[in-house]
C-alpha cells in the first residue's frame, strides 16, 4: 500500500514530466514552423552543471525576423525548470536574443 509521501512524490514527478513535455512540445512546434516561415528555433542544447551545485543551461539557436542567426540562454537549478522555463520564455517572448557569432 502506498503511503501519503509516496503518492505526493508520484504527483510531483508527474507534474515535472508534464512541464518538460509541454516545454518540448512548444519548442518543437516553433522548430516546425521554421520550415514554413524561414525563421524560428533551429536548435536546442542543454548543458548540465559543471559542479555539484551548478545550474543547467539551455542554449536556444534560431533565425530571427531579419534572417540573422541568433542565440538565447536560460538557466535553472533543475533540468525540468530549465526546459520548462526556456519553453515558457520562448512562448511569451521574454528570451533575450543575441547575434550568434559562433554558430556554424
Amino acid at each position: 500500500m502506498k503511503t501519503e509521501n509516496d503518492m505526493k512524490a508520484e504527483t510531483q514527478e508527474e507534474t515535472a514530466r508534464r512541464k518538460i513535455v509541454t516545454a518540448l512540445d512548444h519548442i518543437s512546434g516553433n522548430m516546425e514552423r521554421l520550415h514554413y516561415a524561414g525563421k524560428g528555433v533551429t536548435g536546442l542544447k542543454v548543458r548540465g552543471p559543471e559542479y555539484e551545485f551548478g545550474d543547467y543551461l539551455c542554449i536556444i539557436n534560431a533565425i530571427g525576423d531579419d534572417g540573422l542567426r541568433v542565440v538565447a540562454f536560460h538557466n535553472a537549478t533543475s533540468l525540468k525548470d530549465c526546459l520548462s522555463g526556456a519553453g515558457h520564455r520562448l512562448r511569451n517572448g521574454t528570451l533575450k536574443w543575441y547575434e550568434d557569432k559562433y554558430q556554424d
